[in-house]
């Protein structure tokens, strides 16, 4: 067997490894694979959270743009986001609350 079938071999095996490997993970707890941040706002969204998804204004420069916010009690949750927001929202944990000219917000959505 010559160095590049072998890597080739090498390779083909390590991608169906991977491949069985999540596969298996995913039958076995039914649930899709999320992220630590993603797992953190499904906790506060159960507790009552909802994400805002809405215009803000930078007081230094007054530069306007969309935001993606976890609120719970009055308060935003530091470092979940936009990127934990589309995680849900893809895996179907959010749904639509509420809207206003410049925030819509999002609720976790109930089985």
């Amino acid at each position: 067997m010559t160095a590049a079938t072998y890597a080739e071999a090498k390779e083909i095996a390590d991608s169906l490894r991977a491949a069985f490997k999540t596969t298996v993970t995913a039958a076995t707890n039914n649930y899709p694979a999320l992220s630590a941040r993603a797992l953190k706002a499904l906790d506060v969204l159960a507790d009552g959270g909802q994400f805002r998804h809405g215009l803000e204004r930078n007081s230094y420069t007054g530069r306007e743009q969309f935001q993606y916010r976890l609120q719970k009690g009055g308060g935003t949750v530091r470092g979940v986001g936009m990127a934990a927001f589309y995680e849900l929202k893809n895996a179907g944990f959010l749904t639509f609350a509420s809207s206003t000219s410049v925030a819509t917000y999002y609720k976790l959505a109930v089985a």
